[in-house]
């Protein structure tokens, strides 16, 4: 996974550095269509950049198996 922070105020950012993300564990992704109608993926990460380990990161990622149904049918 790759993933831009993007420093700086509101939508002019002063830099973008890119930081690949690896996650630690294997099956880190949670499927609760049953009850909340969520798949998210939360876990221990390591950060690093141009081949760097710059430490590790614990994260919570939504969005990407599409969109959420939020109440009826």
């Amino acid at each position: 996974m790759l993933w831009d922070y993007l420093a700086g105020a509101g939508d002019s950012p002063s830099h973008s550095t890119a930081m690949q993300l690896d996650p630690l564990m294997d099956d880190q992704e949670l499927d609760s269509r049953q009850s909340t109608g969520a798949v998210y993926w939360e876990g221990a990460a390591r950060v690093s950049r141009d081949g760097t380990q710059l430490g590790r990161a614990y994260l919570e990622l939504t969005g990407y198996a599409g969109a959420l149904r939020m109440g009826g049918p």
